[in-house]
């Protein structure tokens, strides 16, 4: 039977798994979706502050049987963690989340712009 080998590193392979994101906002919220595919739910920590969104995940390798005629695989194990800066501040306890089909869906509810100052007349 044949070994199962790492594949020959190329640009983007041979680096460790780094969840892609997409963030969008309209008025009223941060939208944050990442998608993490073949993570299950029970191995994955999602930690949201005012300005930040922490991701955190394991994918862990299937055992299967060694087939003959596989030489190689592309495939990523191991655990990753990812920060992702927000546009604006949200409230970090109002946040919500989804998981289906491998993404990561998050609504961030926008705080209140707080209040710049009040100019007052010198007397």
């Amino acid at each position: 039977m044949h070994q199962l080998k790492q594949a020959p590193a190329r640009r983007g392979l041979g680096r460790r798994f780094v969840p892609p994101v997409e963030v969008t906002e309209d008025e009223n919220n941060v939208y944050v979706r990442a998608a993490v595919p073949g993570v299950p739910k029970d191995k994955l920590e999602i930690t949201v502050e005012e300005d930040r969104v922490y991701l955190k995940g394991e994918l862990q390798e299937q055992k299967k049987e060694e087939k003959e005629g596989v030489f190689y695989s592309e495939m990523r194990y191991g655990t990753f963690e990812r920060a992702i800066a927000l546009p604006t501040a949200v409230k970090a306890e109002e946040a919500k989340a989804e998981y289906h089909d491998g993404v990561v869906e998050l609504t961030l509810p926008k705080k209140a712009p707080e209040s710049k100052g009040v100019k007052i007349r010198l007397e």
